[in-house]
């Protein structure tokens, strides 16, 4: 089986910590910073499938940079609002889709299998119910 992978990029290392934790135990490979930069540089040599990021507290540059690398395919854009404006700047950056921050646990996840659904399971040829 091929795990998803994950970026997570957020100003509050605690709930880096948190996300990525979550995330693992629920089967995703997950890395985080809390340091755009750091996690730009991650993005110039590692391949992720999602990256989840803080819109307000990250450059819009370096956002812009990272949603034209070609390293991953889809990216989840956090807001602490649900303001039009931040959230047309998300789509704008090329966000697969925009979260307010404040998911809970389930949330969280779910809005990661909506940006990035997990593969599903065909049943084989005589397999029982």
């Amino acid at each position: 089986m091929t795990h998803r992978s994950v970026l997570i990029v957020d100003p509050s290392a605690s709930w880096v910590k948190k996300g990525c934790g979550l995330l693992r135990r629920n089967g995703y490979e997950a890395v985080g910073f809390s340091n755009g930069d750091r996690a730009f540089h991650y993005l110039e040599s590692h391949s992720v499938d999602i990256v989840v990021a803080d819109l307000s507290s990250l450059k819009l540059a370096l956002l812009r940079r990272a949603a034209s690398a070609p390293k991953y395919a889809r990216m989840l854009l956090l807001v602490r609002s649900s303001d039009p404006l931040s959230v047309a700047e998300c789509f704008r950056l090329g966000a697969s889709d925009c979260v307010r921050r404040s998911l809970d646990d389930d949330e969280f996840l779910a809005a990661i299998n909506k940006v990035f659904p997990a593969p599903t399971l065909k049943a084989t040829a005589g397999a029982r119910a």
